[in-house]
């Protein structure tokens, strides 16, 4: 039976860099979400919709 390929050393590299930099820019989300409560959000949105339709 064939064994699945095994990614070399400079792949296995990049690849865990690429799932850290996705890591830290999930966890900064979340911050973010924590920070700005989204009815804040919704709120910007809403006075900006309003400005656009008047």
């Amino acid at each position: 039976m064939l064994k699945p390929p095994m990614p070399s050393y400079f792949e296995l590299i990049s690849q865990l860099q690429s799932l850290d930099q996705r890591l830290n820019w999930f966890s900064n989300r979340v911050k973010m979400q924590t920070f700005f409560p989204p009815q804040v959000a919704f709120y910007g949105q809403q006075q900006k919709s309003l400005q656009f339709f008047s």
